[in-house]
């Protein structure tokens, strides 16, 4: 559970935008990878984000296994479903910031003492449909953060829309340092990769977008399905027990 909730956050941080009300929702999709080195690890798989002026889906796919996680910014709500069964969590969004905060703690973003930096490269390629321009982030601190981003203005995505929207999740601070500097990028992250080195061993993520449209916001992406069962994860909520009930 606690490396769903972690990839739940992190896969977050660069896909997500604002949509306009109405029964139309924004889309992206987009490739993710992880891997270590030496490579103890590696997996890849596919990001899907649907999202309207008030809800928001995150479902990750790695080979047979789909986890989701829903927002409800009126209800301030939040659901998470890890996909190994027929079960969900349902927290109160104050308490799953309270978590998340926990779980970045370890991630390097949150350090004080980072002191990060964005530079703008003449660099650029096409990647998709997207002509880019090459930026590099560097964040140092305890576990330092490296990133290259290629940044497209072709997209139709105003990321500055999203650390807006972050803040009012409140969990701006799983941008790091580069909440404060997103007004710098001249348009959307369409690829990010990300180095850290975490106990002498190097953690890189990748994440490519590969579609951005506009869909409908079919009701049934934001509600748990029929027959699942709410349940309470000792780790998340340590010393409580349920045994949850029928949805």
């Amino acid at each position: 559970m606690h490396r769903f909730l972690l990839s739940v956050c992190i896969f977050m941080v660069m896909d997500v935008l604002v949509a306009r009300a109405g029964e139309e929702a924004t889309y992206i999709e987009q490739s993710v990878t992880l891997e270590s080195v030496p490579g103890q690890m590696s997996s890849s798989g596919t990001q899907k984000i649907w999202f309207t002026d008030h809800q928001l889906r995150n479902e990750t796919t790695y080979g047979d296994l789909t986890s989701v996680a829903m927002f409800d910014l009126r209800q301030r709500r939040v659901v998470l479903i890890p996909g190994v069964a027929r079960q969900y969590i349902e927290l109160g969004l104050s308490e799953y910031q309270d978590i998340v905060a926990m779980r970045l703690s370890i991630s390097g973003l949150t350090d004080p003492d980072a002191e990060p930096e964005l530079t703008r490269t003449e660099e650029q390629k096409k990647i998709g449909e997207w002509d880019c321009v090459k930026y590099l982030y560097e964040q140092g601190g305890e576990i330092p953060v490296r990133a290259v981003l290629w940044v497209s203005s072709d997209t139709g995505v105003d990321f500055a829309t999203y650390v807006r929207l972050m803040e009012t999740l409140g969990l701006q601070k799983m941008l790091g340092g580069l909440a404060g500097m997103v007004k710098l990028l001249e348009g959307y992250p369409v690829m990010v990769e990300t180095e850290q080195v975490v106990q002498e061993q190097k953690i890189i993520s990748r994440h490519e977008v590969k579609r951005i449209s506009r869909v409908p916001a079919e009701s049934k992406l934001f509600v748990v399905p029929d027959g699942y069962e709410r349940i309470k994860d000792e780790s998340l909520q340590p010393g409580k027990a349920d045994k949850g009930g029928k949805k």
